[in-house]
């Protein structure tokens, strides 16, 4: 057979019959070589935690079948198929497995066999529809080739990864160092891909999930009322650090969490600014009701909340029926709301409010007849013109 060889010529010219020197990269495939392994030894965890072994591969037919791969000296990427995502706790036992095989310094054997030998040797791994060469490579993590050969249907030999492969190797399982999947995704109908690194990647995305940890404990210390600008920030770096996707998830939980607490705390703010709101309404509209007012235009600044302006307006119809319009400021000063509420029959909502913020050149209004709303935005200078509109409407309409 041939060896062929692909590259570019970055200067001069390559014709036939020149001469040629090749040379291995060694130091390049000293960073491939425990990708590959370890992709190895990936296929045999997956086949592990996903089938629970030789025999329950066999039952389930064709699942975790090898369907790509690729190795470089960045990360090791491996295709398989499968019926839905793998889950956490999964990814979890799978990535346990392989660093448990990297803590075991386990050897790695490697040696030609007759490929009528070699196919029956028990749970050796193979691509489907793969053409092997005869003689072919067996490589073993954890067991000796030649005692495989010499027993072939021992089903010790399923404790380690057996594969058919020419490509290049570490020595020892511990020559990885450390293992950490990176992502876990679907790349076509009942197929995954997972990623992921060793030695210095992972052991870059080990410490970036350690710092990341400490930094959502302190977070999670902050008072209530930081707690949310906080959060924010945190979910950018999570989202930005390389960090293995079973921290990632177990990281998200924590978000997820002090998402919560956020809620919870924010739902409090809306019940204590609906109360403080309310105070002061209401006597606004006891006034309204001891003088026989109709209409009753105020401003209360708790900003441009239309739920919030909707329910004060539906607790002063209760208290009084009349017509109502409640204008309400931003805390930033860069916009306000109108917000009107009147009586079947009585001063048109929409009109009102549309004539409120006639001021301002800037109102978009919304609603009907006798529910509307409008928003002013960066025209605040006009509010007490708005207000003064919304009387006049109101004196000329009544």
């Amino acid at each position: 057979g041939f060896v062929l060889h692909t590259g570019s010529v970055p200067t001069g010219e390559l014709r036939v019959g020149d001469a040629v020197q090749c040379a291995v990269d060694y130091e390049r495939r000293a960073h491939v070589a425990p990708n590959h392994t370890m992709t190895h030894v990936l296929n045999h965890a997956l086949r592990d935690v996903l089938c629970g072994g030789v025999e329950g591969a066999a039952e389930m037919g064709g699942l975790v079948d090898q369907k790509g791969s690729l190795c470089d000296e960045q990360k090791l990427r491996f295709d398989f198929s499968w019926n839905g995502p793998v889950g956490p706790e999964q990814l979890q036992r799978v990535e346990a497995q392989v660093n448990a095989c990297i803590d075991a310094a386990q050897p790695v054997d490697a040696l030609p066999v007759a490929l009528e030998q070699a196919k029956f040797i028990y749970s050796l791994r193979s691509v489907f529809g793969e053409q092997y060469p005869d003689p072919v490579r067996v490589v073993s993590v954890g067991n000796n080739v030649s005692a495989m050969v010499d027993e072939p249907q021992n089903k010790d030999w399923a404790a380690g990864s057996i594969e058919f492969c020419g490509g290049t190797h570490i020595a020892n399982s511990a020559e990885a160092e450390r293992f950490v999947i990176m992502e876990e995704s679907g790349i076509a109908k009942g197929v995954r891909r997972i990623v992921a690194v060793t030695r210095s990647k992972a052991r870059e995305a080990i410490a970036n999930a350690a710092a990341l940890r400490e930094k959502v404990k302190a977070v999670a210390a902050l008072p209530d009322a930081e707690l949310d600008a906080a959060v924010k920030v945190f979910q950018k770096e999570l989202l930005a650090t390389p960090v293995g996707v079973v921290d990632k998830g177990a990281l998200g939980k924590e978000v997820e969490t002090l998402i919560k607490r956020v809620k919870k705390y924010q739902k409090q703010l809306e019940k204590e600014k609906e109360a403080e709101v309310l105070g002061k309404i209401l006597p606004a509209v006891e006034e309204a009701k001891e003088n026989g007012k109709g209409v009753v235009v105020l401003r209360l600044d708790f900003g441009t909340d239309g739920k919030l302006g909707s329910k004060l307006l539906k607790e002063a119809t209760k208290a009084y029926k009349a017509s109502y319009m409640v204008f309400s400021a931003s805390s930033d000063g860069t916009r306000f709301g109108i917000y009107a509420s009147t009586p079947k029959g009585g001063l048109d909502a929409k009109a009102w409010c549309a004539a409120a913020g006639e001021p301002s050149n800037a109102a978009k209004v919304n609603g009907g007849p006798t529910q509307a709303n409008a928003m002013v935005i960066r025209a605040n200078q006009h509010l007490d013109a708005c207000m003064a509109a919304a009387e006049e409407f109101a004196a000329q309409n009544a």
